[in-house]
């Protein structure tokens, strides 16, 4: 979703304004592809091949509490197909849209199961193949009926979504828009003539949020007086309709599936059933997080973190019992947000806002459950191990949750690749070491603050952008996102991603220093953050091939010099490019399939 930057250079160059709309309308239009994607076409009894992003093989072998194993499958690929590998599963995928309180539409297309899960049953479940052959048709019965079922709802609800957006947006939306940005644009201006030098971002937050409010009235004027907010409605109960029918529909299939082959275990297999279906929730259900950490399986993170056997032994009974809270939390988070989903959206058709804020609080609050059993289990494992130990696996446990800003900066990419140079001579190398060595100091503390600031203030963040969504299909206010909250108060986050932008750059500078202008030219283009740059944030490394595939054309297009990376010039160019298409967004990709099954699941419920 792109955001209304609040410094004089963005207003200049961001693409229109951050529609609060926008992920609302992305939720509802999904794509046969994106909701069913990691169909397989393969033969039922075959696990296909991972597409790209493919996971590790095998990975370490956890000891049960109950002396039985589980092989953890290997970390998946950030963006590839999505897999299932012993108990461990595929992993994460990249970012997703921000879908907020509404995302279950989007999630009610996903299938609880598919044909490359039938292996699983045989080598965790050890069936036979008389039970092999009622998994195998189950499965097979449930993927022929499901896709063309979820095919014809999501046709339906992209059709009304689409027409709910044009609703909003249609007509001369976009121009009055772009009026209001100049408008905007203008009067910060004359403030800093006045003033004698710039405002402060909390002046300027100030000024944004009342244009908007007062642009927001006359929207809403407007549109009452046309009937639009009447059709707004009548399409969002298309909506509302088709989702109660697609989701009682699909979870009778779900359930058919799961009575036939519980219905297949002998006495000695029942045991073992309940960990499996704790495993499958995890498999299907942790890649729908919206927070920071909500996400992340610590069962993975152990497995791809080069731990020794000894720590892992030592970290036993805390896994054990994180396996069991973590899907206590998840099975709470699911079955409230697919009941809520629909009382969500009816409450906004009947204009009842605190019951629709009530219910996305609620949503929210069990998210950050999820999140608090990652963090409780991430701290008592890590004081369950020695010292190295604990820290390494706490660092790739913080990667795993907090992506963002635990990946690689292109100062940190500078510094590796100036220590590559062959002709560097060993003074200047002891130097850039040292350096970098600072560097690396002072990036870990920023790092760290960012952290838990995003901890801190993403939940409320989330809130704050479905409030908007639903001030919005309720008509009672037309709000805007931006990096300033609707009280005007400054983001911590978007301060501290300033800082730090501020401190890779000055490193660089220092690096370059103590390079020759020839030298200089190898080190990688620089990649701006902050709220300022925002490609730090947004697309991470700035290579085009690790952006969401809905912005690689455009940004193919902006790569001038074809290598394959955005650097600043070419990714202000693409943005402008955006802000002449209306800007847009979408879901990330899945990850990569992961690590082969082995051994037996252990005994313990």
């Amino acid at each position: 979703m792109m955001r209304f930057l609040v410094s004089r250079s963005s207003l200049r160059s961001s693409a229109v304004v951050g529609l609060s709309l926008l992920p609302l309308a992305l939720a509802f239009t999904v794509s046969a592809q994106d909701a069913g994607q990691t169909r397989s076409p393969a033969a039922p009894s075959q696990a296909p091949a991972p597409a790209a992003g493919q996971g590790q093989q095998g990975g370490q072998i956890l000891q049960g509490a109950e002396g039985g194993q589980a092989r953890q499958g290997g970390q998946g690929g950030q963006g590839g197909g999505r897999g299932m590998g012993g108990f461990g599963g595929g992993g994460p995928g990249g970012p997703g849209g921000r879908m907020g309180a509404f995302g279950q539409i989007m999630t009610s297309f996903k299938p609880d199961f598919l044909r490359r899960d039938i292996p699983l049953f045989k080598e965790q479940l050890s069936f036979d193949d008389g039970q092999m052959l009622i998994v195998e048709t189950l499965i097979n019965d449930y993927d022929l009926a499901f896709v063309p079922a979820s095919d014809e709802s999501q046709a339906k609800v992209r059709d009304a979504t689409m027409r709910l957006f044009q609703g909003f947006f249609g007509g001369d939306m976009r121009e009055q828009m772009r009026g209001m940005q100049e408008s905007i644009q203008q009067s910060i201006e004359q403030m800093e003539v006045e003033n004698g030098g710039p405002i402060t971002p909390e002046t300027r937050a100030k000024v944004i949020a009342a244009a908007t409010a007062k642009f927001s009235a006359e929207r809403f004027a407007q549109r009452k007086a046309t009937g639009a907010d009447l059709e707004t409605k009548g399409v969002m109960e298309e909506i509302l309709n088709e989702f109660n029918r697609w989701t009682t529909e699909k979870s009778k299939m779900r359930q058919v599936v799961l009575d036939g082959i519980e219905g297949t275990l002998t006495e000695t297999q029942k045991p073992n059933w309940s960990k499996f279906q704790r495993f499958l929730r995890r498999e299907k259900t942790m890649e729908n997080a919206l927070l920071s950490g909500e996400g992340t399986n610590l069962l993975l993170v152990m497995d791809q973190s080069g731990l020794s056997q000894p720590s892992i032994d030592l970290s036993v009974k805390s896994l054990d019992d994180y396996e069991v809270q973590l899907d206590n939390a998840l099975r709470a988070r699911e079955e409230y947000l697919e009941q809520s989903a629909p009382k969500l959206m009816r409450a906004v058709l009947d204009g009842e806002i605190d019951a629709a804020k009530a219910i996305a609080k609620r949503q929210v609050a069990l998210r950050k459950s999820v999140r608090d059993v990652n963090d409780q289990f991430r701290t008592l494992i890590v004081g369950a191990m020695p010292v190295e130990d604990g820290e390494k696996f706490n660092r790739a446990a913080l990667e795993a949750a907090f992506r963002r800003i635990y990946q690689t900066t292109s100062t940190q990419e500078a510094f590796t690749k100036a220590l590559e140079l062959a002709d560097l001579a060993a003074d200047v190398m002891a130097s850039i070491q040292n350096l970098q060595g600072v560097y690396l100091a002072e990036l870990g503390v920023i790092n760290e603050k960012l952290v838990a600031a995003t901890r801190k203030h993403e939940p409320d963040q989330r809130l704050e952008e479905t409030d908007r969504i639903i001030g919005m299909l309720s008509g009672t206010s037309f709000g805007f996102g931006g990096m300033m909250g609707r009280s005007g108060d400054p983001d911590p986050v978007a301060e501290l991603d300033d800082t730090r932008d501020e401190l890779n750059k000055k490193f660089l500078d220092q690096l370059k220093a103590l390079l020759t202008p020839e030298q200089q030219t190898k080190l990688p283009a620089r990649r701006s953050g902050g709220r300022r740059g925002g490609g730090q944030n947004r697309f991470g490394s700035g290579k085009i091939a690790d952006m969401p595939e809905n912005f690689q054309p455009l940004a193919k297009k902006a790569d001038k010099n074809n290598d394959g990376t955005l650097d600043e010039t070419e990714r202000e160019e693409m943005f402008r490019t955006m802000q002449e298409q209306g800007g847009f967004g979408g879901q990330g990709g899945r990850g990569g399939g992961g690590g082969q099954a082995g051994g037996a699941i252990g005994g313990g419920n």
